[in-house]
């Protein structure tokens, strides 16, 4: 397809015309762009010089290299007027551009800027072939900056004979597509005459900073005489290279409301990805891989699919690492890793597990996760950094404690299971807790897979040392009296241990049934349970974790194996009714 008002082609499927910004419907495009398209005086001109409507129709064929032969004719045999001659070079222009566009031959280039040129020379005030000119300029592949500072000459010359929206477009176009190329020749420049890398950074910053504006002013100028959706497209573009996404969304946006199509679902995810906001990027790209396989059958669409498609992939994976699921269960261990680091371990076993959650760090600021009561509780903590590895608390699965300070994770904790188990036997209706035993042994269990060569686990040393077991020793209240209770609240004690996570304690449960079966005369109970078997499961978990890129202090792994496990034995006496 081509565009009827810019005569550039146009790919199948588009709705507006990536050069001028002009609409494409059923009535403004045709398979060639035909000259009587492009002037409403070629009907008269055909009137008075026949021989270019034969012209026309060989155009209109196809045949263009014998249209261009029969245009040079009229131009030979008849005296005609300047405005006239000029139009018929301009058709000719036309008709030497659309040979270069489809064969990509430079001499027919060069000659579409001769034909353009001279009818600029019989009639200098139509703006029309100047932007002619522009366009042709703009569309030659040779990536010179001096081809584009003639586009650019002649737009702002069109401009100034008609502020027309497509003349605006277009040379915000050049402006805005144009900077690599314009940066690319300072660099050969700063090779060339060996001028300094702060030199050249900083012309490259004005290069960036003066071109993008001066695209987004033409666009702002379309946007106010014209405002079609490829208008805000085209300034959400430039936004978006200036890295001011908020900007560049809005005007995605409102293209999609005037009906834009796949590539402003595309170009709005692709700004919402930049920002962090990895679910509403997704909404687009999936919207825009909906309408990009509607028109699959276009061959054109290919390299488009596959772009979305690795976009869709990039934010699957990005949102997997910037989620704390709800089920807590899946964040037993929460790991903050940068992203090139996760991309190290992709290929572990230990990130594939699901009990630990994996965050990148760092965090972007628009990231719903900053909304996540949990996430705030964690950073008001100052457990946010990078590299850092959070265990959840057996019994509040909402508290976390940073892995490398072990040794305290698992004194809270067993002060925790034995406050618990206490204040549980007070529920039951005890009337005192006596300490008989407390003791520590040998954990027998081994992790699989630990002392692998070439791998450092991050980590510190957990052993239940000498020191800390009489540290709790002292600290642990071993002699409760209670005023007794002889009609337990059975379900109120079966809540307290669904509150606290430990209902599936077989020492616990066996001392709820003694106590809720019907005519229960039990006046106490000798007990022997664990006060470290929850802290030991999710050291066991750390312990499969394996970070070789960093400078890791301990061996979660091979010090699981040597973790003791703390015991207490106590009898509990009741009150009888």
């Amino acid at each position: 397809m081509f565009c009827s008002n810019c005569g550039n082609k146009v790919a199948d499927g588009v709705n507006f015309c990536s050069s001028c910004g002009n609409k494409m419907s059923a009535d403004a495009v045709n398979e060639v762009a035909t000259p009587a398209e492009k002037a409403n005086s070629i009907e008269i001109l055909e009137e008075k010089y026949p021989p270019m409507r034969e012209a026309r129709e060989l155009f209109d064929a196809c045949n263009i290299e014998e249209a261009i032969e029969c245009y040079e004719m009229v131009l030979n045999i008849y005296e005609m007027e300047d405005s006239e001659r000029a139009e018929v070079f301009y058709i000719l222009g036309q008709c030497y551009f659309m040979c270069y566009q489809l064969n990509d031959d430079n001499e027919k280039f060069d000659s579409a800027i001769e034909q353009y040129t001279m009818a600029i020379v019989y009639d200098e005030f139509n703006d029309k072939y100047y932007s002619a000119r522009g366009e042709a300029y703009y569309d030659k592949w040779d990536y010179e900056v001096k081809t584009y500072d003639a586009a650019i000459e002649d737009f702002t010359k069109a401009i100034e004979l008609r502020k027309d929206a497509s003349y605006y477009h277009s040379r915000g176009n050049i402006y805005s597509f144009t900077v690599p190329f314009y940066i690319k020749k300072e660099e050969m420049d700063a090779i060339i005459h060996r001028k300094e890398r702060e030199y050249l950074e900083a012309t490259i910053r004005n290069i960036k900073e003066e071109r993008y504006s001066a695209a987004i002013e033409d666009f702002t100028k379309a946007i106010e005489l014209r405002g079609n959706a490829f208008d805000y497209s085209s300034r959400g573009g430039v936004y978006k290279k200036k890295e001011d996404y908020n900007a560049a969304i809005e005007d995605f946006t409102k293209a999609i409301e005037l009906g834009g199509d796949y590539s402003d679902y595309h170009s709005c995810a692709e700004a919402y990805f930049e920002k962090g906001n990895y679910h509403d990027a997704m909404k687009y790209a999936e919207r825009a891989l909906e309408l990009v396989k509607l028109n699959f059958d276009k061959s054109y669409m290919e390299n488009i699919l596959e772009d979305i498609k690795e976009l869709n992939d990039k934010l699957k994976e990005r949102i997997r690492y910037s989620t704390l699921p709800e089920e807590p269960k899946k964040r037993k261990v929460i790991v903050l890793l940068k992203h090139e680091d996760i991309a190290d371990s992709l290929e572990t076993e230990w990130i594939k597990s699901p009990n630990i959650t994996v965050l990148e760090y760092p965090i972007n600021s628009n990231s719903p996760i900053i909304e996540n009561a949990l996430y705030q509780s964690l950073d008001d903590k100052g457990l946010i950094e990078s590299g850092a590895i959070l265990v959840q608390s057996p019994y509040n699965l909402n508290v976390y404690e940073d892995a490398k300070d072990v040794e305290n994770l698992i004194h809270s904790n067993v002060l925790r299971k034995y406050n618990i188990f206490a204040t549980f036997c007070g529920i039951l209706g005890a009337t005192r807790i006596g300490s008989k035993q407390f003791e520590s042994e040998q954990n027998s269990a081994s992790i699989e897979g630990s002392g692998q060569a070439g791998y450092k686990l991050v980590g510190a040393d957990f052993n239940i040392n000498s020191e800390l077991e009489n540290r709790l020793s002292q600290e642990l209240e071993m002699d409760i009296e209670y005023d007794g209770n002889p009609n337990p609240d059975i379900e109120e004690a079966k809540k307290y241990l669904l509150d606290n996570y430990v209902s599936n304690d077989e020492v616990l449960k066996s001392l709820l049934e003694d106590r809720a079966r019907s005519g229960n005369k039990i006046k106490s109970k000798k007990i022997s349970f664990s006060l470290t078997s929850e802290s030991m499961q999710s050291l066991k978990l750390l312990g499969k974790i394996r970070l070789g890129f960093f400078n890791a202090e301990g061996n979660y792994a091979s010090k699981v194996n040597t973790l003791r496990n703390l015991k207490v034995s106590l009898s509990v006496e009741f009150g009888q009714g």
